[in-house]
């Protein structure tokens, strides 16, 4: 419902405004099947471009395996386990941000820094 929420809007403003570039998001969740929706959205007019997201975090070469071999990289497909957002809403640091990465596809980069945003999280506050 969700991604059909973010299609369905992207749609109507690149309708409204037919010269305008349009980002179309929501297809990391889609998984494996990101590039037969962006594809669809892009031949149908519904989005000037297709945006990714988390599911370039876990497999930053994904538009050069999706040009050479047609498909993604299964084993490193977002799944959408949300620790990258997570980090990204971790802002008890230095740096008001962790790193954000992919802790369960890049566990030697971005597990230590998973497991400091978890030591360092500060108590809820009353009421939360």
């Amino acid at each position: 419902v969700g991604v059909e929420r973010h299609f369905n809007l992207t749609a109507e403003v690149q309708r409204r405004f037919p010269k305008l570039p349009v980002m179309g998001s929501g297809y990391s969740y889609l998984q494996e099947f990101l590039p037969q929706a962006g594809a669809a959205n892009l031949l149908d007019g519904r989005c000037t471009f297709v945006g990714v997201g988390r599911a370039s975090l876990s497999q930053p070469d994904f538009a050069k395996l999706l040009r050479e071999n047609g498909v993604m990289d299964r084993k490193r497909v977002c799944r959408t386990f949300s620790y990258c957002t997570a980090l990204m809403r971790s802002k008890h640091n230095d740096q008001g941000q962790f790193a954000t990465g992919c802790p369960p596809f890049d566990k030697e980069t971005y597990g230590p820094i998973w497991q400091e945003s978890l030591a360092t999280k500060p108590p809820p506050t009353k009421g939360t």
